[in-house]
This record gives structure tokens, sequence and C-alpha cells, in this order.
């Protein structure tokens, strides 16, 4: 078997707030398979860091100082990194939501989530590629499509030429 520095989830944690890096940091070191490899408290640090350590997942909240999470995302995306962006935030906001999917996060949790259940699962979950958010964020999240898909029938959603090609 390979020793857990060879098969760990490199993990980068984003929190303005001490005391959440250091509850975080500790639920990582209790779990085989998962590896604090930093640590950021705003946007600026977390970009720089990010390129610096390559991430297999950045664990951050939305609200940074220096800059706010949904610019934070684009820019670790825009770096190609590799890291995977899961947001644990306080905010269950709609427009939060859609914002951090659609600048490319692949997980959004709550601060009330679990540590050791949801957290980890994400964390895993996300590194391999697949998106989590919590369900009572994925139902708002199906509600809204629903809404956007009545407001804007699909056949106004694409061109004439886009039709055609499909």
């Amino acid at each position: 078997m390979t020793s857990k520095a060879n098969e760990s989830i490199r993990v980068l944690i984003v929190d303005e707030h001490p005391i959440v890096r250091q509850g975080l940091a500790a639920v990582l070191d209790q779990q085989e398979g998962l590896t604090m490899v930093g640590e950021a408290v705003d946007g600026v640090d977390t970009v720089a860091q990010a390129r610096d350590l390559l991430p297999d997942i950045t664990l951050m909240d939305l609200q940074m100082p220096q800059m706010d999470g949904v610019e934070t995302i684009r820019r670790i995306i825009g770096a190609r990194t590799g890291s995977r962006i899961i947001i644990l935030t306080t905010f269950a906001i709609d427009g939060y939501i859609f914002s951090s999917i659609e600048a490319g996060a692949q997980g959004y949790l709550l601060k009330d989530s679990p540590p050791s259940d949801e957290v980890v699962t994400a964390i895993e979950t996300v590194h391999q590629g697949e998106s989590m958010i919590q369900p009572r964020m994925a139902s708002r999240l199906l509600d809204r499509l629903g809404q956007l898909s009545h407001a804007h029938p699909p056949e106004t959603l694409l061109s004439v030429r886009e039709i055609e090609v499909l």
C-alpha cells in the first residue's frame, strides 16, 4: 500500500477567521488521505498560494478581504492550477450559489455542515471530478433553474444557427 503522503488529497484552506482555519486543519489531520498544504486569509493570498502549492482542492469562504470569493475562483481557474474549488460559507443566498458555480466552483457547503461528514465527503467527491452541493442548496438551485427555463424557453436561448447545428 502507498503511504499517506503519496495518496493524500492536498487541500488549501481559505478563511479570514483563524479559528475556522484551525478547526478545518484539525479535521483534515484526523482523516486518512487528506493533507492541508496551506492556509490563506484573503483572495489575493489564495490565488498566489493556489499557484505556488497546486492544491487538489481549495476549500474557501466567499466573503474575504481584498478580493471576493467569486473573483478569486475566476482567477484560480484562469491560472490553470488544476485545483478544484469548494465553497464553505455561511451564505445560503441564491446569488452567491449561482455566481460561485458559474465562476467554476464544484462544491457549495454551508459552515453548519458536520466537518467530519459533509466536508470530508465533499472534498473526496469533488477530487474525483464530481460536484457536491448540499441537498438544501441543490433544491434551491433546481428551483431557480426551473424558473429560468420558464422565463426563457430553450428556443430563445439559442440562435437560429445553434438550433440548426443541434
